[in-house]
């Protein structure tokens, strides 16, 4: 019984999901702190990755993009202000909502994060081969087609 359960678990697409993600953005996180960046920490990404690039972004879009709720973006949002990487501001479109937007420090982290993002996949790319990188990603495509941006919330 509890071999079984080991063997799900190494084989549960879920889990390797999961640990897929960390591998790649615990990889991204080193080299960004290794760039200078020495604050950022995993629970950053919720935030930044789900920040339009222009103009302010909805602390409850972020969360639906993220699919965590606006109460658990919101002390995230807060730390990375202290920090420096982004901005708050009211909605001008509704007052009690607030705007989030990048600061150069922000931007500057994002634009520095793309390239070793790519490097990173070409580790993997190279690990698997390309045809199976590319099968991969495909794969990974056409499963995620079924949700909405904010993974969690299936499309109907």
């Amino acid at each position: 019984m509890v071999r079984d359960l080991v063997a799900r678990r190494q084989t549960n697409l879920g889990r390797l999901l999961i640990r897929g993600y960390r591998v790649i953005n615990f990889s991204l996180l080193e080299q960004l702190r290794g760039a200078g960046d020495a604050h950022l920490r995993f629970g950053h990404f919720t935030v930044l990755t789900n920040l339009d690039l222009r103009g302010g972004t909805r602390q409850v879009t972020i969360a639906e993009r993220a699919g965590v709720t606006k109460q658990s973006v919101g002390p995230i949002v807060r730390e990375l202000e202290t920090l420096g990487y982004v901005r708050t501001q009211p909605d001008p479109n509704d007052r009690r909502a607030t705007l989030v937007s990048l600061t150069p420090a922000g931007r500057r982290v994002i634009d520095t994060a793309q390239p070793l993002i790519d490097q990173i996949e070409d580790n993997i790319r190279s690990q698997l081969g390309e045809s199976a990188f590319d099968t991969l990603v495909g794969l990974l495509g056409k499963l995620l087609a079924c949700f909405d941006e904010g993974d969690a919330y299936p499309q109907h």
